[in-house]
């Protein structure tokens, strides 16, 4: 049988300066596409890049927590159930916020990311999770699953 690796480099935008070495990565074919985070410091630098390089298959690394709580990454949209203080809760939290999270919350600030991503001109070619893809999370998004 034969088997094929698809390499994905996400967090794109996690910091301004591993844009460009990223993309470069999709460019030169080490990778076969990539995933940009919107809520992240860089995002708006990579996604200008993203919109001038529509060669470079990319898509949304869908996001609900932040990897160090001093980061500061804050959620796009309002929703009271995904967030503490106006940042999205720490991957150490992951657990409580899927319980706590409601679907619509979830749904706006999913829509929120991909919207900004499309505002900019980025031509998307999938979707995927930063570091929420769990049973938890496929009953949060899917209820009754």
């Amino acid at each position: 049988m034969r088997r094929n690796l698809l390499v994905n480099v996400d967090d794109i935008g996690i910091y301004p300066q591993a844009v460009e070495p990223a993309i470069d990565a999709i460019a030169d074919g080490i990778a076969a596409s990539g995933s940009v985070m919107t809520v992240c410091s860089g995002s708006d630098h990579a996604l200008a890049v993203l919109a001038a390089r529509p060669d470079i298959p990319v898509g949304v690394h869908l996001t609900l927590t932040q990897d160090l709580a001093s980061w500061q990454w804050a959620p796009l949209t309002s929703g009271a159930s995904i967030q503490r203080d106006g940042l999205l809760a720490p991957i150490e939290q992951r657990d409580h916020l899927l319980v706590r999270a409601r679907i619509d919350d979830v749904v706006a600030e999913f829509r929120a990311q991909i919207d900004k991503a499309l505002d900019a001109d980025v031509h998307l070619t999938h979707l995927d999770w930063h570091r929420t893809a769990t049973t938890s999370t496929i009953k949060v998004i899917l209820p009754g699953s």
